[in-house]
């Protein structure tokens, strides 16, 4: 009698770190439908940021120069076109700089107070900045009106919370594939090149226009800036239990708690527990992601700033010579 075990044709291609049984909950789920409205305002909140970035990319290499001529007391470069760079590179990189440093505080503070009252206060800021921006008349007025934009920025992360929570595994990839298309995006609308005095002379004539040249492209951004203010204030639900403008939390198990990013939800109370601490995401798995993504992020966004630098340096310095209308098209 042949006391030979036979082996299930399956094994021989597993290892030990292969289950023996299909785990019951290997079952592939129908992607949960996206919540269309909540996460179409989180998109339109999200194109803020580049078209803040980006709108006083086309003028900022010019307007160094034309501001020095226009205005005394504003004498960025000194008379040498060849620092134009430096110093419209240092207005521009302090935008992502404060947005760098406030980016941590912007969303520890929306895991106690809520998502929606930060996305609130940071359009409403960048609403006023814009405008102080493209009012500025003075070196010092232009870098704290960028700082100021920077900082309430940096809820951008506020944002991509928000497009997390409303999701769950099955269609999230599917919500933040959205994020680079608006992104992009965003990019070309910031750089739609506005000048008034060359493209709408007739409507755009007077002393005002002619002493504050690029106040239009920083006044629509601004006037965007508002718009989302409203929207969110009227359409966008929180999405964070818990907090004063949220709706009541699902019924839980007793002693059962949830999730959302990061912030625990007590299931008793319906009050926020301490967020986890960051040094807990401090691991190599999302470390090097991150790493990667700044990489990524440097590269593109010196991009940015050197194309313009080069359109708009004059063809004697090595540049183009392109005025700020073309830089904006290209």
């Amino acid at each position: 009698m042949d006391d030979t075990v036979e082996r299930p044709s399956c094994a021989c291609d597993c290892d030990e770190s292969v289950p023996l049984l299909p785990a019951p909950l290997d079952v592939t789920k129908a992607p949960t439908p996206l919540p269309k409205l909540q996460i179409t305002i989180v998109l339109l909140v999200s194109l803020m940021e580049p078209v803040a970035a980006q709108c006083i990319l086309p003028f900022i290499n010019e307007a160094s120069v034309e501001w020095m001529l226009l205005r005394s007391d504003l004498d960025i470069t000194g008379g040498d076109k060849r620092k134009v760079g430096y110093y419209a590179g240092l207005i521009e990189s302090l935008f992502f700089a404060t947005q760098a440093l406030t980016a941590l505080q912007w969303n520890r503070l929306s895991d106690y107070v809520g998502r929606k009252p930060v996305l609130l206060m940071g359009n409403f800021g960048l609403c006023i900045s814009m405008l102080c921006f493209g009012l500025s008349s003075t070196f010092w007025g232009l870098v704290a009106s960028r700082c100021i934009t920077g900082a309430l920025n940096g809820n951008v992360g506020v944002m991509k919370s928000m497009m997390g929570e409303p999701t769950d595994e099955t269609n999230r990839a599917q919500g933040f594939a959205f994020q680079p298309i608006i992104w992009s995006t965003g990019v070309v609308l910031g750089r739609i090149p506005l000048s008034p005095q060359e493209q709408f002379a007739p409507l755009f004539s007077g002393a005002f226009w002619a002493e504050n040249p690029y106040f239009l492209p920083c006044l629509v951004a601004a006037m965007f800036a508002a718009f989302t203010f409203v929207v969110i204030l009227a359409f966008l639900n929180e999405t964070l239990p818990g907090t004063f403008l949220s709706k009541p939390p699902p019924t839980v198990l007793d002693r059962e708690a949830s999730c959302f990013s990061g912030t625990i939800v007590d299931a008793d109370s319906g009050t926020l527990e301490s967020p986890v601490p960051l040094r807990s995401l401090l691991v190599p798995k999302i470390l090097l992601p991150i790493a990667c993504y700044g990489a990524i992020a440097m590269l593109e966004i010196a991009m940015f700033a050197l194309q313009p630098l080069f359109y708009s340096t004059p063809i004697e310095l090595g540049g183009l010579g392109f005025s700020p209308a073309t830089i904006g098209f290209w």
